[in-house]
């Protein structure tokens, strides 16, 4: 018990941090560019030298890093649990639908992206935890020869790249709202990913792409001719991520 103890206070440790780290991409990032060029460790255990394995469905946003890195797979083998992380890019409405159907265990989700995906398929699990809330981790970045700034959007359409039920998704709209934009007027070009919107962004096929870390900062690395036209910095509470897991599965392995 002990042991479990000091491998819990471990892992709320690395939440913790990682929290910290999110509010700029460049100090994380390397960690994670390090991290997978690093052998998998659990994926290919022997199933049968464990209690049980648990599969998590995610997507590349910088703050689920440390859920499934090396180091926290190597603390829950020492509890006889392996843990796989499925990467789906950031189809969420797809992660519910898995989430229910017991393909997952658990599920990284934001409070938004949870109301809106999970209803379909009857809210399969329960809120076991919040990780992290994003300050700057989330952004809408523009080509500023086109867009230099927010108010252009009341009056200019423009094509915009986002994640279609998902943070980015959430964001566009929180940036509709506050200033008075009309999204009827824009060009919406729905992505399955961060990372898809911002290629098409890069590959000059939209004007603006709805991103999170670690795409914002690569993205603005890259490009000088980019600007930051809005992001999570600093409104608080708007985009907060959870934990969730699957209610059969809570049931079954209380543990």
């Amino acid at each position: 018990m002990k042991m479990f103890k000091n491998h819990l206070m471990t892992g709320v440790a690395l939440f913790v941090i990682g929290s910290l780290v999110l509010t700029t991409g460049k100090i994380i990032k390397p960690l994670i560019d390090r991290h997978n060029e690093e052998a998998a460790i659990a994926d290919s255990s022997d199933i049968s030298k464990f209690d049980g394995k648990i599969t998590i469905g995610i997507d590349n946003w910088a703050g689920y890093f440390y859920l499934c890195s090396n180091h926290m797979k190597n603390l829950m083998k020492d509890e006889k649990y392996l843990i796989k992380c499925v990467d789906d890019g950031g189809n969420y409405k797809q992660r519910m639908v898995d989430l229910s159907g017991g393909k997952i265990d658990l599920a990284v989700a934001t409070v938004d992206s949870y109301i809106i995906n999970a209803d379909p398929v009857n809210y399969p699990g329960s809120i076991i935890s919040v990780i992290d809330e994003s300050h700057g981790g989330d952004a809408i970045i523009a080509n500023k020869d086109i867009v230099s700034n927010i108010d252009m959007l009341k009056t200019k359409s423009v094509r915009i790249a986002f994640t279609e039920k998902s943070p980015s998704h959430h964001l566009l709209r929180a940036l509709a709202t506050h200033f008075g934009i009309s999204l009827d007027k824009q060009i919406l070009v729905p992505t399955n990913s961060s990372k898809d919107a911002a290629n098409l962004l890069e590959t000059g096929q939209v004007d603006i792409a709805v991103l999170w870390e670690p795409d914002v900062t690569t993205v603005l690395s890259k490009h000088q001719n980019y600007v930051n036209l809005y992001n999570t910095k600093t409104v608080d509470n708007l985009i907060v991520d959870i934990l969730v897991a699957n209610r059969d599965y809570i049931i079954k392995h209380p543990k």
